[in-house]
């Protein structure tokens, strides 16, 4: 899966909140970033869980993608916290930065 570029548009001190919050073309604002990727792994969470309900009632033979399915969501979910804890470590290093 290719990694798309993300790109901040920050302005600082001009007073002018509407053209900071303006998004230009091919920019991509970080809530609807975020909010997309929390919708996949909400996807992919439910496709394995599924798939494990599938398997068990009897539905599905093939435990190999039932297997797979379970692990990938596995994999986006520690992917996730791991995320999570990088931004909460730059928060937390910007909070105790002296002005």
């Amino acid at each position: 899966m290719p990694v798309n570029p993300i790109s901040i548009n920050t302005t600082i001190g001009t007073g002018n909140i509407s053209s900071a919050n303006s998004a230009k073309a091919g920019e991509v604002d970080f809530k609807d970033l975020l909010s997309e990727s929390m919708d996949k792994l909400n996807s992919i969470i439910q496709d394995s869980n599924a798939a494990g309900e599938a398997l068990a009632t009897g539905s599905i033979d093939d435990i190999h993608s039932a297997m797979i399915a379970a692990e990938k969501a596995d994999l986006a979910l520690q992917f996730t916290i791991q995320i999570r804890n990088k931004i909460i470590d730059a928060y937390n290093e910007i909070m105790h930065m002296q002005i």
